[in-house]
């Protein structure tokens, strides 16, 4: 690929992020694991996610996940992701999310990814990183799905991937036939495993070793885990199917404490019942950094992550990357507009400063020309081959020092910016000289 210009940006299809990401779950969950460290070590910036819902509908959302990530990425991003369980039913998929990185030292967008699957990929690898780290080298004999999408796909994709152990599979679904096409994909998965369907919720949980929950609940449908045994992980990535009685009976653990204790989570709704957030014992950057704090054995860890958008941008800059380097990234030139250029230096007679003075209009005849008219002499030059820096085509410019060289129309266009854009001086001196040679000149429109 060439080099990249100021104004062009990166675009990876959902087909190119698909094939690059095949295979590659170790390096995911590695981009994960970074995220996870440098979040607890406060080298990353979480706002709040943002759900808009409609208002005949509340199954459908799209949610905006802005954040920055620090360390050897030095990004920033958005994941702008929609949920619409709707779609399945009409053949398509339920989410679809496109992620955009941007430059953190300019803030102008550098990449726009498809997101799904980078978004499905790191919601397991995620999963699977929890449940290494809790087990703590503990096999997983039998994992257990509770909702049989793409999501659990990939977090048996990724459980395999870490070294689970699994030798058998237990899927459940409210639709039967979507458990079964689920078996399927899974036998094609880890050909070695078992991989059964069950039509009854304690068959799941008195069996399983690790449980992945990945539904589109939206409020708990679970009210009872004693079946589990004593050691039993259940990994609630949908966050809304447990009842808050169920979380606050169990061992809990968080990605983010002040992002899953909102948008009626289920540990949210635990929080409003008791008051306080006491029974989140630990959080995932934690266990990552300093170890699983619990005991593991005696009773039920839950683990819920909210999912937060620094994961999306750690596996995005992978698949950027990756897009990159094998020349499948389509480059778009001159995605951004055209830039002025207008940079001050210390030696700049007309600093770019914020003035008080009322802009100067173009048309009306500035104060004191005869000074005026020196300053523009000294500062103004006839450029007649080189483009204008405002419009990146037009010809004739002029050249003011330190700000750059516009045509005639860039020049009366500058008049009229915002206070602050120009000095006061360097809008006399402008304000002048356009007046003046535009009637010289005949210099092609550009506005």
């Amino acid at each position: 690929m060439k080099t990249m210009g100021d104004s062009d940006v990166v675009v990876v299809r959902g087909s190119e992020v698909e094939r690059l990401l095949l295979g590659r779950e170790s390096d995911i969950v590695r981009a994960v694991r970074a995220a996870y460290e440098l979040h607890g070590q406060g080298q990353s910036y979480l706002p709040q996610s943002v759900f808009l819902r409609f208002p005949d509908n509340d199954r459908n959302r799209i949610i905006a996940l802005p954040s920055y990530l620090g360390g050897e990425y030095d990004l920033a991003g958005l994941k702008w992701v929609s949920s619409f369980p709707g779609n399945v039913n009409a053949g398509l998929s339920r989410a679809s999310a496109i992620i955009v990185l941007n430059s953190s030292s300019t803030g102008r967008p550098e990449a726009i990814l498809e997101g799904s699957w980078i978004n499905a990929k790191r919601t397991a690898a995620s999963a699977a990183l929890v449940a290494q780290q809790i087990l703590s080298g503990r096999k997983a004999s039998t994992i257990g799905v509770i909702g049989c999408g793409p999501i659990n796909l990939e977090v048996i994709r990724f459980l395999h991937a870490v070294g689970m152990g699994e030798q058998r599979v237990i899927a459940l679904d409210v639709a039967p036939d979507r458990a079964l096409a689920f078996s399927r994909k899974c036998s094609e998965l880890i050909p070695d495993a078992a991989i059964h369907t069950s039509t009854e919720l304690d068959q799941v949980l008195g069996n399983a070793d690790v449980i992945s929950i990945a539904t589109t609940a939206l409020k708990p449908h679970i009210n009872d885990i004693s079946a589990c045994r004593a050691g039993t992980v259940i990994l609630h990535v949908s966050l809304r199917d447990l009842a808050p009685n169920v979380i606050l009976k169990s061992e809990n653990i968080v990605d983010d404490i002040e992002h899953v204790c909102r948008a009626q989570t289920s540990v949210h709704l635990a929080e409003q019942q008791v008051g306080n957030r006491d029974f989140i014992t630990q959080t995932v950057p934690d266990l990552i950094l300093r170890g699983y704090g619990g005991d593991g054995t005696n009773g039920v860890v839950i683990v819920s992550p909210f999912g937060l958008g620094i994961l999306d941008i750690a596996v995005a800059s992978l698949t950027r990357d990756l897009a990159i380097d094998c020349g499948c990234a389509e480059r778009i030139e001159r995605f951004l507009p055209p830039e002025a250029r207008l940079q001050a230096s210390a030696s700049a007679p007309f600093p770019l400063a914020v003035h008080n003075e009322a802009p100067i209009v173009a048309g009306i005849p500035s104060p004191g020309p005869d000074a005026i008219e020196r300053e523009a002499r000294s500062s103004l030059m006839y450029k007649g081959d080189r483009p204008c820096s405002y419009c990146r085509h037009c010809i004739p410019v002029w050249e003011l020092d330190n700000y750059g060289a516009f045509c005639n129309n860039a020049a009366t266009k500058l008049l009229d910016a915002p206070i602050g854009f120009l000095s006061r001086e360097a809008k006399e001196c402008l304000h002048f000289e356009s007046v003046k040679i535009s009637a010289n000149l005949n210099s092609g429109l550009c506005f």
